[in-house]
This record gives structure tokens, sequence and C-alpha cells, in this order.
């Protein structure tokens, strides 16, 4: 399968958000977090899949959330997001995809060509751009790489 494939990581728990659910499953504008994020992609001309990462837990209600959309089997993540991802991108070697994008599906507000650029300039440049969201100023920084 040559082309764009999207992960959207959907394993966490929430604690740090201190609600009785996830992140994930909360309701914007009568409908979950997760179901927003994989439309958006889901719906995207140039994405030609969408593998949500959940925690095992979590199948009945993705299940639900996703009615009616196209997107691949959902995959266990793992005890951290890194090692969500990862799963997700070993689900998807199989595939071979040009391109991998992966979205949180707790962050809203996506909507349909958001990501336009970004995957346009991921084919220009296959490479991971990160940054970490300052809690106390809302501001986007770079994370810092380890040595």
């Amino acid at each position: 399968m040559p082309g764009i494939a999207v992960i959207i990581v959907a394993a966490g728990r929430g604690h740090r958000f201190g609600a009785e659910m996830p992140k994930q499953f909360r309701y914007v504008r009568d409908e979950p977090l997760i179901r927003h994020a994989v439309r958006a992609f889901a719906s995207h001309p140039a994405v030609d899949a969408v593998l949500p990462v959940i925690h095992p837990d979590d199948a009945a209600i993705v299940a639900d959330a996703l009615d009616g959309l196209d997107y691949l089997a959902p995959v266990a993540g793992g005890a951290a997001r890194q090692d969500s991802v990862r799963n997700g991108l070993e689900a998807l070697s199989g595939m071979s995809p040009d391109l991998v994008l992966v979205h949180d599906a707790a962050r809203p507000g996506l909507r349909p060509g958001d990501d336009d650029g970004r995957h346009e300039r991921g084919r220009e440049r296959p490479a991971v751009a990160e940054c970490v969201v300052d809690d106390q100023h809302g501001a986007a920084r770079p994370r810092q790489r380890r040595p």
C-alpha cells in the first residue's frame, strides 16, 4: 500500500486529565474526540489508511465511537505513548506506506485540510518534527533531545 497512513494514538488513560473516562472519549460538538480525529483523516483524499491504537479495554467503546467510519482494525497500545506509536508502526509495516502521520485522538479542532502542508512536506523531507505543548502558557516549543 503506497500512500499515506495515519496512526491515531488513543490508548491513554487520561490520569492527568482527572476525569472518569479518557479524554479521547469526551464529547465535543456532540461526538467523542476520537471520532473527530478519525473522521478528519478518513475523509481526506490523500489518506489511504487510518489506524487507531487503543487501550485493549476500550475496544467496545471505540467500535461504538467510530461506527460508520472507514478505518483499519485497531491495535493495542503500549504502556507509554512511544510504545503505542511503535505498535502502530509495526502494524502498518506490512503495508509499507510511503508516509505515516501520527495524531493524538484527544487533540480537538482538526479540520479537513489541516494536514495538507504537513504530508506534502513529509514527502519532500521524510522526518519527524516534534514539539511539546507548554501547559502553563499554551505555547509549543521544540522537544529537547537527550544525549
